[in-house]
């Protein structure tokens, strides 16, 4: 199909996981929400034979800028030519993609870049029915058998309840606006070694760790209604039953650990880390605001950032 304009854009969101991290790997429940920021793309149709890719963070700096060719290349390059392969039409096009939060830090950043390109280029080529599955061939470049969590919240936004067992299971969590506020407490582990370290504690001590397991799913389903509820103070207890499991399963650190402890001393009704552990981010429950909170941070040296949810 030929396009109809020269240029299109498209947008992705970040995501956090609020409930029920690792223990979905086992088919239980999570909760996941589609923040308001993320990826932004701008798709253009091509002055030369090659498509390129320039990436920026939200100040505008150039982080990487690449020819997108080899399917077998470095995983940036390589994602952005499997998205440009869904398309029937395809001609060279010139991407520039806006990261609104950091990398690599259980944030959601590689889905929430691929939703917001697959969108701008399905635009630009008039087939917007091929974006879920270039996503899916980017989300595999990146993570090999995603489990389809991260594309859902780039994609739809908001609170989602998630489970993924022998069908996966996707509803919409209506609740009021829900206020965090999110900081990087250090370097992220890779999903895979966080992962294969749960796996490993499970091969050891199997029935415990089915039982943490099973604690983070119940959490992640009780923590559904306390959200719909907007029963914040519920929430926040189990946002600490949640995180102390996680502390069990070996996925926690003792920087996630101080940025927790501060967060809560500084009035958060709860506070715990978010997507894979081994480092990456934390988020606290802050339904008045996030600014003390984002104080005692920045006074610990952790940058953070406020977000709403809804509303």
């Amino acid at each position: 199909m030929s396009n109809s304009v020269s240029e299109a854009r498209g947008s992705g969101r970040a995501k956090l996981i609020l409930f029920g991290e690792h223990a979905v790997v086992y088919g239980k429940p999570a909760v996941v929400a589609g923040l308001p920021r993320g990826a932004r793309s701008v798709a253009r149709t091509a002055g030369a034979d090659t498509s390129t890719i320039t990436l920026r963070s939200a100040d505008d700096e150039v982080m990487a800028d690449r020819v997108v060719s080899d399917p077998n290349g470095e995983p940036l390059a390589a994602s952005f030519h499997a998205i440009l392969q869904q398309f029937d039409a395809r001609a060279p096009v010139d991407l520039d993609v806006t990261l609104e939060v950091p990398v690599g830090v259980g944030l959601g950043s590689s889905a929430a870049m691929a939703v917001a390109t697959a969108r701008a280029v399905g635009e630009l080529f008039g087939e917007p029915d091929r974006v879920d599955d270039a996503v899916r061939a980017s989300e595999e470049v990146f993570h090999g058998n995603p489990s389809g969590i991260d594309q859902l919240a780039a994609t739809e936004g908001g609170l989602i309840f998630f489970s993924r067992g022998e069908r996966i299971e996707a509803a919409p969590v209506e609740a009021p606006p829900l206020t965090l506020a999110v900081c990087q407490a250090g370097p992220a582990a890779s999903t895979a070694e966080m992962v294969g370290k749960v796996a490993a504690r499970k091969r050891r001590e199997g029935q415990l760790v089915d039982y943490l397991n099973m604690l983070v799913g119940d959490t992640a389903r009780t923590a559904t209604e306390a959200l719909r509820e907007g029963d914040w103070s519920r929430v926040g207890e189990l946002m600490e039953i949640n995180h102390g499991a996680l502390c069990a399963l070996g996925v926690s650190t003792a920087a996630i650990d101080a940025a927790c402890h501060t967060a809560r001393q500084a009035g958060a009704l709860g506070a715990k880390l978010t997507g894979a552990g081994g480092g990456g981010c934390v988020f606290a429950l802050t339904p008045d605001g996030a600014d003390e909170v984002l104080a005692a941070w920045k006074k610990a040296g952790w940058e953070g950032f406020e977000v709403t949810i809804g509303g």
